[in-house]
């Protein structure tokens, strides 16, 4: 029976561009200007501490909480369609099985109609409740290797959405700390903007380039959901050959129990 057990791969592939852009969009460090005040001017008076850096503190950490809100919206939409994806594929292995039964209900009725003896009778109907309990040995094991998978997808994607959202927090708290260090010195007043400045654009910097490192270390989901699918069609094709095996028998039992008969339900 075919069996459209299939959750595309490239349904869960996780938003690479998305990710990318997080830690290249609150920089520019061209942003950060010194204002109308030299380099040499003290902080307290800079335009620099009084106008540049709160601006481009609201800015970048805003623009930074946008994109991480697009990204999990993206991960819920991505969890919908696979939801509705195994949802409809279960829609057509019921109606492929509900098929696959009328068939084999039809079969059973013409195979009955070609018994002439009481122990004719009896061998078909041996030979209904063996066909019967492979058919359903056959779907209770594809239904196990299926839900093995989609749990399996799920919580390789759970985990990888786990791993880049802590990897998101992190840096988002690592450009919060560095304007809040900034702002800290603005406020002190014993280095002037250009040294404020400098060191906020080096803890920038840091933060986007472990932000980036963690992220390029990152094990990909889809090699992962592969394996899985192999795993699974394995399942189903073992699953084929203990059917085919029970079938066979069972014909080899109805055949012997006709005798000289046997070509009747064998033709």
């Amino acid at each position: 029976m075919n069996r459209p057990y299939r959750l595309s791969i490239r349904s869960v592939l996780i938003l690479g561009s998305l990710l990318a852009s997080i830690s290249t969009a609150v920089i520019p460090m061209a942003g950060l200007a010194l204002g109308n005040n030299g380099s040499s001017s003290s902080s307290s008076n800079s335009a620099f501490c009084n106008t540049e850096l709160p601006a481009k503190q609201t800015e970048f950490i805003g623009n930074l909480a946008n994109l991480v809100t697009k990204m999990n919206a993206a991960w819920q939409q991505q969890d919908s369609n696979l939801t509705t994806i195994a949802q409809n594929v279960d829609q057509k292995v019921a109606a492929a099985r509900a098929a696959a039964a009328q068939k084999l209900t039809a079969a059973f009725t013409e195979l009955q109609s070609k018994t002439t003896t009481a122990s004719e009778q009896t061998a078909v109907l041996t030979y209904e409740a063996a066909v019967n309990q492979a058919v359903a040995a056959r779907e209770s094991a594809n239904d196990s290797a299926a839900s093995t998978f989609r749990a399996g997808v799920a919580s390789a994607i759970s985990a990888r959405q786990t791993t880049i959202g802590g990897q998101a927090t992190t840096f988002q708290n690592s450009v919060k700390a560095a304007f809040s260090t900034a702002s800290s010195a603005c406020s002190a007043g014993t280095q002037t903007a250009a040294s404020i400045r400098a060191a906020l654009i080096s803890s920038l910097q840091a933060a986007r380039t472990t932000f980036q490192g963690d992220r390029s270390s990152d094990t990909k989901v889809t090699a992962e959901v592969q394996q899985l699918a192999q795993t699974r069609d394995a399942a189903f094709q073992t699953n084929d050959q203990t059917f085919q095996s029970a079938v066979q028998a069972a014909a080899g039992a109805l055949k012997t129990a006709f005798g000289a008969n046997s070509s009747s339900v064998t033709g």
